[in-house]
Parts: structure tokens; sequence; C-alpha cells
């Protein structure tokens, strides 16, 4: 298989066209595709606008159902927190009684 770059016995295998030149490989033709109809156009447009339609009122309704259940979760954790008795102000304590204040610094 050393054969001369220019030996035409393989030129189909390797390229060579028997002159020392390279021929560009040969690939078939590309077809072009068809050009639609503009009754296929309009139909492809409103089939976009449709879906487009579609993905909006989708994305409305779950928007809406969000704010829906976070205004529900909102209201249950402030009724939640008012039974209790986490939203009220803390009570003062008497620097007497025990349990309050077990930190503080001594009174002088």
């Amino acid at each position: 298989m050393n054969q001369h770059p220019s030996d035409p016995s393989d030129s189909h295998l390797n390229g060579n066209n028997g002159s020392g030149q390279k021929t560009p490989p040969s690939t078939p033709p590309t077809p072009t595709p068809p050009t639609p109809s503009p009754e296929a156009e309009q139909a492809k447009q409103e089939r976009l606008r449709a879906t487009q339609q579609s993905f909006k009122r989708l994305y409305l309704i779950l928007l809406a159902v969000g704010l829906s259940i976070g205004a529900v979760l909102a209201v249950g954790v402030a009724i939640l927190l008012d039974r209790f008795g986490l939203s009220d102000p803390p009570s003062r304590c008497d620097r007497n009684s025990i349990g309050c204040f077990q930190n503080a610094p001594p009174e002088t």
C-alpha cells in the first residue's frame, strides 16, 4: 500500500485526479426546501398567535392562583400569630420575680 501520490490506480480513494492535484470530495447537492404557500404561512402565523394566547392565559391563571394562595396563607399566619399571642407586645416583668431578667445586671 506504499504508493506514489501520483499513482492513478487508487485516485478514487485518496482524492487524487492523477495529475497530483487533490479533487474536492463530491457531495450530493442539497435539496432546497419548497417555499411554503401563502395559505400555509398564514395558518402557521395563526397557530403561533393561538399558542401565544394560550401561554399568556396560562401565565395569568398561575399568577392569580399564586397570589390567592399567598393571600390566604398570609391571613392564616396573622390569625395564628394573634391566637398564640405572638403579635402582642412583650409583657413587663417585675424585677423581683423569678424568671424575668435572669441575666440582667443588679440594681444599684
